[in-house]
């Protein structure tokens, strides 16, 4: 694979996590500036897009899918029936990197996520950490370092 391809970055989220995915937006854009990827979420959805087959063709095109985790996200019918059954059963088949974010407190044990290396660490997520502009400098570099890994 050519070191300079973009990845595609699908991000995977509960809307009652969405000022964390407001901050990640920043991390993306800073890396998507830097020419590492490319980013998607439902955020990108225009008015009269078909909501279900805009966020499914995104998931099943991406690269690397990112999962904002919290305990609204493993409640989450759609994100626990649609998006992370198709995100883990990419990663299972090699098609794709998961990468698990650990934004709010969670148990994630006894679910498919708990097999996965997550950013940052699951006993500390980001709504824990007291600067947060460090929390997320953290994650985009573990997302950095996903990219280069794919790159390979």
């Amino acid at each position: 694979m050519n070191p300079n391809t973009k990845a595609k970055v699908f991000v995977s989220y509960s809307h009652l996590d969405q000022k964390f995915r407001s901050e990640l937006d920043i991390q993306l854009t800073i890396l998507q500036n830097k020419g590492y990827l490319e980013w998607w979420s439902d955020q990108r959805l225009i008015p009269g897009d078909e909501w279900e087959n805009g966020i499914l063709d995104s998931l099943k095109k991406s690269d690397i899918i990112l999962l904002l985790i919290s305990s609204y996200f493993l409640a989450s019918s759609f994100c626990w029936t649609v998006e992370l059954a198709e995100a883990i059963k990419r990663h299972d088949a090699g098609t794709a990197r998961v990468v698990p974010i650990y934004v709010r407190e969670c148990i994630p044990e006894e679910t498919p996520i708990e097999k996965l290396h997550g950013i940052p660490p699951k006993d500390k997520p980001i709504s824990r950490w007291k600067d947060r502009h460090e929390a997320w400098s953290s994650v985009a570099k573990g997302i950095q370092k996903a990219v280069e890994e794919w790159r390979k």
